[in-house]
């Protein structure tokens, strides 16, 4: 295929965002506080709950030093184990169809170590066949960049939560007595995931820092996520040309998804069945092969 080049111009963008702390660290708060300010309809921002309901105890809920402000009735889709990243993409799908501006997804971390999540399927698929370790990963990694790819391709604002790991460090209290303190440390998820958002924020306490910032308008400053904080990313945003990128079109005919768990799958021969033309497919994702009938 021929490879052209254009000049290069400012595109409005969708957010993607991911705020990941230890737990009670403001995470769900903060996403909903930043939706309100990308979109002012509360009726158009659904989150994806993975906490067994603990998504909808904010409902009406005022937000500290936040003047005159409350939660709104947001819409929730809730995500059970198992925690197969199929779901998420369903659910994401889903709010596409339903027409949302922002969905928050919370949290990315169950499909990461969650009940029947990817480690979970490695952990399975290695008992089952113990001699094949480094090959589970490849069908582990092509599950998660595609649920990843299915995030980034959307045209909805998301906000990703994600839990870290935690520890204690020992902190003065202003009484003089040595008092632990949890702290966050890496994601809970795939490392080198925060290399796929556009923006980063890592928050303790209800106080956000950014950690990667592709706005450059957070760096090196720590704040409290309010509603304007999502106006403020979203005038960022709509800056450039209303225009999506450039897409190549894919081979309709390899684009069947595998009927076992699926994944992309690929064109790789023709056959001809009682003089009907079928195509030989290969899942990128389990590897699995099978025949269809052509797309025309």
């Amino acid at each position: 295929m021929p490879v052209s080049f254009a000049p290069a111009q400012r595109r409005k963008q969708r957010l993607k965002l991911m705020l990941t702390g230890p737990s009670g660290s403001g995470k769900t708060m903060s996403a909903l506080v930043i939706a309100s300010g990308l979109e002012p309809d509360w009726g158009k921002i659904a989150m994806a709950d993975t906490e067994h309901g603990r998504g909808e105890l904010y409902i009406g809920a005022e937000v500290p030093e936040v003047k005159d402000f409350k939660i709104g009735p947001y819409q929730v889709a809730a995500i059970s184990e198992p925690y197969d990243t199929e779901k998420y993409i369903e659910t994401i799908e889903a709010a596409e169809k339903a027409g949302f501006t922002v969905l928050i997804i919370d949290s990315l971390s169950h499909a990461w170590v969650g009940a029947g999540g990817l480690l979970d399927q490695k952990s399975q698929m290695d008992a089952r066949d113990p001699g094949h370790g480094f090959l589970n990963w490849d069908v582990i990694g092509r599950k998660q960049n595609r649920l990843i790819e299915r995030i980034m391709a959307s045209q909805m604002h998301i906000i990703c939560t994600t839990r870290t790991k935690q520890a204690y460090t020992w902190e003065t209290s202003e009484k003089g007595k040595q008092v632990p303190k949890k702290v966050g440390l890496a994601p809970i998820q795939r490392d080198g995931l925060e290399y796929e958002f556009l923006l980063v924020l890592y928050l303790d306490h209800a106080r956000a820092w950014a950690d990667k910032d592709n706005t450059g308008m957070f760096r090196g400053i720590e704040f409290q996520p309010v509603p304007e904080t999502g106006k403020l990313l979203l005038e960022w945003l709509n800056r450039g040309i209303d225009a999506p990128l450039p897409k190549i079109e894919p081979d309709l005919r390899g684009a069947q998804p595998c009927p076992g768990c699926r994944g992309r799958s690929k064109l790789i021969g023709e056959d001809d069945v009682g003089g009907i033309p079928v195509g030989i497919y290969h899942c990128e994702v389990c590897h699995n092969e099978w025949r269809a009938k052509l797309a025309t």
